[in-house]
């Protein structure tokens, strides 16, 4: 009986690749058996194949509004939510982004006050090392048009990090490093003795990665 054959093509890690026709009968989860026009039959471990490409970029938004005109108390707000992914190899970016913004009127009022206007950006690079140590740089920018003194907050911070818990769908991950912070605007600021210069410090944080299937990504930091 002569076992079923199909030409398939193969792309190996070394970079190699193999043509030839894939018995079905003699294959399974961890050998591929060929019979190659040159070499004859082939026994190749599915653990030689080079992994099939992924999409290294994933993203994210989410926005909302809201508002209410209640005895003619108007209130109304917004916010948005961006993120991005980068993840290959060893090698992580992260890129995160919000703005909140809100406004009010009361009854018998003629102007409209700003209740919130804030958001912040932030970018994290973090490059494995190991079987759970890594190393990471980031950038933070805060802002709070409302504030009279420190409008706008820029932090620094390079260090190490550490999985505590690493699983196949949980991964907690602890990091501590030196930063710098630097707190600047406002119409006070140039009156206030800490606004406008840089300070150094550290800074310490713990954030979750759960992933219990393929469609649904909880993270917390």
């Amino acid at each position: 009986v002569q076992a079923e054959a199909t030409v398939v093509t193969l792309k190996l890690r070394n970079g190699d690749t193999i043509k030839g026709q894939r018995v079905a009968d003699e294959s399974n989860d961890d050998v591929i058996v060929l019979i190659h026009p040159d070499l004859g039959r082939l026994v190749i471990q599915t653990s030689a194949l080079k992994p099939p490409s992924t999409n290294p970029w994933s993203a994210s938004i989410a926005a909302g509004v809201n508002g209410s005109n209640t005895d003619n108390d108007l209130s109304a707000g917004g916010s948005v939510t961006v993120s991005a992914k980068y993840k290959r190899d060893r090698d992580l970016v992260t890129l995160k982004g919000q703005a909140q913004y809100a406004i009010s009127r009361d009854d018998g009022d003629a102007n409209k006050s700003v209740d919130t206007n804030e958001g912040s950006a932030e970018v994290r690079y973090s490059r494995t090392l190991g079987q759970r140590w890594s190393a990471y740089t980031s950038g933070t920018f805060n802002y709070d048009a409302l504030k009279s003194i420190g409008t706008d907050n820029l932090v620094g911070s390079v260090g190490l990090g550490v999985d505590v818990i690493k699983t196949s769908t949980t991964v907690v991950n602890l990091s501590a490093g030196p930063e710098f912070q630097r707190i600047w605007g406002g119409n006070g600021c140039l009156s206030d003795p800490t606004c406008g210069k840089t300070y150094a410090a550290s800074s310490a944080r713990a954030a979750l990665e759960w992933t219990p299937n393929k469609t649904f990504e909880l993270s917390l930091t």
